[in-house]
């Protein structure tokens, strides 16, 4: 269902973005826009999470691409960035729409080797079928003390199907049932489809949190 994809650049050969930006992929005379998966500190490659959506123009193309293809792609754009104060951030995303928040976190420790922050990502998927990307996940995790993350199934029924020392990185539901903390000490920033990101903004809202401190990119 989902892709990774690796670009080496050929013209230009460095790219310079913004973690959380996107690109315009460029078929036919059609743009689709993917969110960079990669980090910023990549100059010469960047990579892109996709999600296969059977007959889609963009997924058909990408999911056919072989070795040594090349690519139009036009950007970076977008404003969908990490804002830059001190408050803990609550990343929400779905699917492919992890693409920008894990681009924004990799860049902020990377930058940030001393910080003080407290990340915390929800990560829905339907099923066990769907993970994807634990191992590098749990390694964030256990290399920065201030990391936390959850892997929300919103099609189980039980956490039977994950290994004992696994379980505590899984929530069965969605999002919205997952989170444990939700008041206005934290930044909240919002991925995914266009139906996903206007539920979760209107639950955030419903409790209390403040619009300034909501953030989102809708798919």
């Amino acid at each position: 269902d989902q892709l990774l994809l690796k670009f080496l650049l050929l013209e230009p050969q460095e790219i310079y973005f913004q973690a959380g930006q996107y690109l315009i992929l460029k078929i036919n005379n059609q743009s689709r826009l993917y969110s960079i998966f990669s980090s910023p500190r990549s100059k010469n490659s960047f990579e892109l999470m996709v999600k296969l959506l059977p007959g889609g123009l963009g997924s058909e193309y990408l999911n056919n691409l072989k070795i040594n293809d090349r690519v139009n792609f036009q950007g970076p754009a977008g404003t969908f960035v990490l804002q830059e104060n001190k408050k803990d951030k609550i990343f929400l995303a779905t699917y492919t729409g992890l693409a920008p928040l894990w681009s924004m976190i990799n860049d902020y420790y990377e930058n940030n080797f001393n910080s003080s922050l407290n990340f915390c990502l929800y990560w829905g998927l339907r099923n066990f079928k769907e993970t994807c990307l634990l191992k590098e996940l749990k390694e964030l995790s256990q290399h920065k003390s201030s990391f936390q993350f959850f892997l929300c199934f919103s099609q189980e029924k039980n956490l039977i199907g994950i290994s004992e020392e696994n379980r505590k990185y899984f929530k069965l539901g969605r999002i919205n049932n997952a989170l444990e903390q939700i008041d206005n000490r934290f930044d909240y920033y919002i991925c995914g489809s266009r139906q996903v990101v206007t539920g979760l903004n209107q639950f955030l809202l419903e409790k209390g949190i403040d619009p300034q401190n909501i953030y989102f990119e809708k798919f």
